[in-house]
């Protein structure tokens, strides 16, 4: 959860309903930094979490994120760069503060952006998980694609992750509805750096002709190798009804069936077919 989604009113539902539970499910929020708060960074993160906090109705939360993309450089869309993660009183002295207060048990990111920064921040030895972008049309995270593949390329940072001891939960697996039956999705804020929806949408297409299967056995499969995969310990999916819950589900309870389908998949990852540049794939 976090403070923005809903307008703040998503951790308050949720606030409401963790009161009337006997159990104490695992509670994870995050931190936005917009580009106006970097003259105090800690005090927009320490700020930020005891509002959730209060909102919750915790005194601490399980998992704390940082929720900004990252880059070498300051762009539009991630203001965050190593200087301002690493600096005496950057983003991570902040995050490491609210562990030292007891405010979060663990500290993470969400692993989108500049893929060179993304590792640093895996290896660095301070974060205990990450959230990384992996899904049939962006396989990266997990597994080598071609030279010539235009789009985020996150050189298997899912293995980094492993390695290092690093947490990792899988998000944006059914590419924020593409391989779900979306049909007209307009905004790119919700796909990875880079992405281009009109290509998504090829991608999907070429996933389907490669493997020969429907749209519906595409959501199947989309759901099926992030649950088969072993180097990733959870997986956030969005709903947007009930009936999407009840079909992950009967997924997940009958994901040890059509391991030929993810195997296909899987070669034609490793054979080059599917992941190739925006020209090749309109030549294909």
């Amino acid at each position: 959860y976090a403070p923005v989604y809903g307008g703040g009113k998503s951790e308050a539902y949720i606030g409401e309903i963790l009161q009337a539970l006997d159990s104490k499910p695992m509670i994870s929020t995050k931190v936005y930094l917009p580009p106006n708060q970097t003259d105090n960074i800690e005090y927009a993160i320490m700020d930020s979490l005891t509002k959730s906090l209060k909102t919750l109705s915790l005194e601490k939360v399980d998992v704390f994120q940082l929720h900004n993309r990252v880059g070498e450089t300051v762009s539009e869309r991630s203001w965050i760069t190593q200087d301002t993660l690493y600096k005496k009183d950057g983003v991570m002295a902040a995050m490491n503060r609210v562990k030292e207060e007891g405010m979060a048990s663990y500290i993470g990111f969400t692993g989108l952006g500049d893929t060179k920064t993304l590792k640093s921040m895996v290896v660095d030895g301070r974060f205990d998980m990450m959230q990384a972008y992996i899904n049939l049309l962006n396989p990266s995270g997990l597994y080598e694609v071609r030279s010539d593949y235009d789009q985020a390329d996150y050189q298997q940072i899912i293995q980094l992750a492993e390695k290092n001891d690093v947490g990792v939960v899988a998000i944006r697996v059914l590419a924020a509805g593409i391989l779900a039956g979306v049909k007209g999705l307009k905004s790119n804020n919700d796909l990875s750096v880079g992405s281009d929806i009109p290509i998504e949408y090829q991608r999907l297409e070429k996933i389907k002709s490669v493997l020969g299967i429907s749209e519906e056995q595409v959501y199947k499969l989309a759901l099926k190798f992030i649950f088969n995969s072993d180097e990733l310990g959870i997986a956030a999916l969005g709903f947007a009804e009930l009936s999407h819950m009840y079909k992950a589900i009967e997924v997940l309870e009958d994901k040890n069936k059509g391991f030929e389908i993810i195997e296909k998949f899987k070669q034609a990852v490793e054979s080059g077919e599917l992941y190739y540049g925006i020209q090749a794939i309109r030549e294909h």
